[in-house]
């Protein structure tokens, strides 16, 4: 099951607000919203996808190589320093791998901890490897 809390909460001021105009949960998600924005690569975020096992989660982005016509999801994972957040992240990946998903293939991932934050250029080397 997807622990990530989905609600906002009552401090509008804590809203991080995309170029797109939407509202993402953390400022890592803005940099990949914006990324993608500004080089005009069609995402959705947050679109609901069934996996066998488990339901419907939300992938934080699923995203379309325009060339190619390939669709990705992309996963970030921001507090991998987090034990129990570092476990779900795994099991996530379990789930996408047993319903055919994979890492590379039609699966992209990012990940950060407190200590190694996402940088711009790795989100730029991804879209490059993929989308464009």
């Amino acid at each position: 099951q997807d622990s990530r809390v989905y609600a906002l909460g009552d401090e509008e001021e804590d809203a991080i607000m995309t170029e797109k105009g939407e509202i993402v949960r953390s400022k890592s998600e803005k940099i990949i919203s914006d990324k993608l924005y500004m080089l005009g690569i069609p995402y959705v975020y947050e679109f609901p996808l069934n996996l066998n096992g488990i339901g419907y989660i939300r992938p934080d982005f699923y995203v379309l190589n325009v060339r190619t016509r390939e669709a990705f999801y992309w996963e970030h994972f921001g507090m991998m320093d987090n034990e129990n957040y570092a476990q779900a992240a795994f099991q996530k990946m379990q789930l996408y791998n047993i319903n055919g998903i994979m890492l590379s293939d039609t699966l992209l991932a990012t990940y950060e901890s407190e200590e190694v934050p996402l940088k711009s250029n790795i989100v730029e080397n991804m879209i490059q490897q993929y989308l464009v």
